[in-house]
């Protein structure tokens, strides 16, 4: 596996758990995270989000994470060979 891709859906109080299954998930499979977390209300059950995508890549906190609104998205460049060090990362509205 190269990359542990998911998406999901959080209230706001709950954004902190992004990073703890992020950290878990590198920790098991020594990938890269990439979490698309839902902005805006869903019609089902949640009538506010915590938006929050991101792209993990070590312990530390997200290498780049989107804000709240819908629309924001994130983007890293990782160069060929090396998942630890992006090149870029961007978060873009």
């Amino acid at each position: 596996m190269d990359l542990y891709a998911a998406g999901l859906v959080h209230t706001p109080r709950e954004i902190g758990a992004f990073d703890e299954r992020a950290r878990a998930i590198i920790d098991r499979f020594r990938v890269p995270v990439v979490f698309a977390g839902f902005a805006g209300p869903t019609g089902g059950g949640y009538g506010e989000t915590s938006g929050g995508s991101g792209i993990w890549i070590g312990h530390g906190p997200p290498v780049v994470q989107a804000g709240a609104n819908p629309g924001e998205f994130v983007v890293v460049d990782l160069p060929d060979g090396d998942r630890t060090a992006p090149a870029s990362a961007t978060a873009l509205t």
